[in-house]
């Protein structure tokens, strides 16, 4: 039970930046050219599938870092087994092309693709993984330092 709640937390995480970015207003009506520049952005920003993969494993390993050891394994397998079947990642780049070109217009599209393809733009995508993980550790150690807060609040949600 503890490591389905734990599970649970971590899921609404990881999915609360990518709904942040679909709630914000974008146009309703995509056009193949509109969705064409938002390929175009994804591309410029080194999101490969292998890329995909690394950060994905990334957020595993550090949610991960703190279970404890005898329920890591099962863990790290149901995180991944849920990351297989709501974020594979044959679908990835078409629902991220979607959500970009929801939230930005096709002139606002191609203008960060210009930027990434620019030298501090190609910096940005080197550097980025490395801070999105710097990142995700700092939140890991905000949720581990009141990770008994936490747990009571999700238990307290659960008895409702």
């Amino acid at each position: 039970m503890r490591l389905k709640l734990i599970l649970i937390a971590i899921a609404g995480l990881l999915f609360s930046n990518c709904y942040q970015l679909k709630a914000q207003s974008g146009p309703t009506k995509l056009t193949p050219s509109h969705l064409s520049a938002a390929r175009q952005l994804i591309s410029a920003t080194g999101m490969t599938d292998v890329r995909f993969t690394v950060m994905r494993n990334s957020s595993i390993k550090i949610f991960s870092a703190n279970i404890e050891e005898k329920y890591r394994e099962k863990f790290v397998a149901k995180l991944s087994e849920f990351f297989d079947k709501y974020l594979p990642l044959d679908g990835f780049r078409e629902d991220m092309a979607r959500i970009y070109a929801e939230t930005f217009t096709e002139s606002e599209l191609n203008q960060l693709t210009a930027f990434y393809n620019s030298p501090l733009g190609k910096k940005i995508t080197v550097v980025m993984p490395e801070l999105t993980q710097k990142c995700m550790m700092f939140d890991q150690q905000i949720i581990n330092s009141h990770s008994a807060e936490l747990q009571s609040m999700i238990q307290d949600i659960t008895k409702e």
